[in-house]
């Protein structure tokens, strides 16, 4: 087999290769995504249950706050019963508001997990071209060495029976 031969299957080899550790990182970053997708999900199905509950516990607390005032003779239109309607409607308002923004912090920080695989995957196909390249370069310098050493061996071969010693020059 011939220098160039060896040459090529070895660049063969280290480009397959490449390209299965590229194809690795692509389906690594794709599960990952698709697993911070589907917990982004279930996020957002537990902010809703939560707000779900909220609203019965509201309509709730609505409902027996006009029974406590109604039985203790208290107008429904009167300014005391709007303030405490008013403050309980606050205090939900306020909670709900807690729970939306904690969703959406959750929700920037699983965009920013998807975005993180994707750079992830992107320096890693890099890394694996570059280390694929090298390897190629690194043959090719092994293989041109081993070409002039063999090269020199003959020479020195044919000179040596001619009775002179030829100099080897220092390859570093």
């Amino acid at each position: 087999m011939g220098i160039t031969a060896a040459l090529g299957i070895s660049a063969g080899i280290a480009a397959l290769s490449t390209g299965a550790r590229i194809f690795e990182g692509h389906q690594a970053e794709k599960a990952r995504e698709r697993a911070l997708k589907l917990r982004l999900k279930e996020e957002r199905a537990a902010t809703q249950q939560r707000q779900l509950k909220r609203t019965k516990e509201l309509n709730h607390v609505l409902a027996q706050q006009t029974a406590d005032e109604s039985s203790r003779g208290l107008s429904l239109a009167s300014p005391s019963f709007g303030a405490i309607t008013r403050d309980t409607l606050e205090n939900f308002k306020e909670d709900e508001d807690a729970d939306k923004l904690n969703f959406q912090f959750k929700k920037t920080a699983i965009h920013n997990s998807i975005q993180d695989a994707k750079n992830d995957f992107l320096a890693g196909s890099v890394q694996a071209g570059l280390e694929g390249a090298q390897t190629i370069v690194d043959s090719y310098s092994s293989f041109a060495t081993n070409k002039a050493l063999i090269g020199l061996a003959k020479k020195r071969a044919n000179q040596s029976k001619i009775g002179e010693l030829p100099k080897i020059p220092n390859p570093f």
